[in-house]
């Protein structure tokens, strides 16, 4: 049987004070566990479909960049003395970009060759063969916008700036570029040969005359005869008859 202490500790053990102070005692013990168990933060449940925030520390590595294309630069011309177009370039800077890959940049300089040419024609003088050599090559261009200007700059600056005298020592490598033009493997091009060759004819048909090989004047007189690739469109009544007097002149120094 047990004592009469034993009875009483039991006695006091469940008594309602006893048992809710006791109930105190261990929350307050575990909260305090809890605490000193080393945890930083609560993770928060990430929801389905919802983007999440980045933190305000987040170093952010995305890397843009872009591109600046200047295809004309006046750097260095500036108070030298040169013949400049409205954009500031000189025929220098010019010539180098009718080889550019860019056709409108290309086009762009043909334009302002003509553009400088028909103010500033003395700017002809010590570059005469340069400008006359990559103003022909666009005539053969790939793209059908360099080859109108290329034509324009060759009717309307290139040729009034040599004159007749001029340019006559370039009238067999034009003509030669004009019957590349003619031969050449693409439609579009040959359909286009008969106009370049037209402002040659106009400004000079004696000089075309001399120079022009029989086989490019007997193949204008073909595209003509047939009326293939749109060559008769492109060459006027006058364009045609001096085609025939530069065909009979050459027939006739044979």
């Amino acid at each position: 049987r047990p004592s009469e202490s034993a009875r009483r500790r039991r006695a006091r053990a469940s008594s309602p004070g006893r048992r809710s102070a006791a109930a105190m005692g261990k929350k307050t013990k575990g909260v305090n566990n809890r605490q000193s168990g080393g945890i930083d933060f609560i993770r928060a449940k990430k929801k389905v479909g919802k983007k999440i925030k980045k933190q305000a520390n987040v170093t952010d590595t995305t890397v843009r960049a872009k591109r600046i294309n200047l295809p004309g630069q006046t750097v260095g011309t500036e108070g030298k003395g040169e013949a400049l177009t409205n954009r500031g370039l000189s025929m220098s800077e010019l010539l180098n970009q009718t080889s550019h890959y860019s056709e409108k940049v290309r086009k762009d300089a043909l334009e302002g060759m003509r553009e400088l040419l028909e103010a500033h024609p003395e700017t002809m003088k010590g570059s005469a063969a340069a400008v006359v050599e990559k103003t022909a090559e666009r005539l053969v261009d790939r793209e059908q916008i360099v080859r109108v200007a290329a034509r324009a700059a060759l009717k309307h600056g290139v040729l009034p700036a040599l004159g007749k005298r001029g340019t006559a020592p370039f009238a067999k490598r034009l003509v030669l570029h004009v019957g590349a033009a003619l031969t050449h493997v693409d439609p579009v091009t040959r359909r286009d040969a008969p106009a370049a060759l037209e402002t040659l004819l106009d400004f000079a048909p004696e000089l075309v005359a001399a120079h022009a090989p029989a086989a490019t004047l007997r193949h204008l007189a073909d595209l003509l005869r047939r009326g293939d690739d749109a060559a008769s469109s492109a060459l006027d009544a006058s364009a045609s008859a001096s085609a025939t007097a530069a065909a009979a002149a050459a027939s006739a120094r044979r």
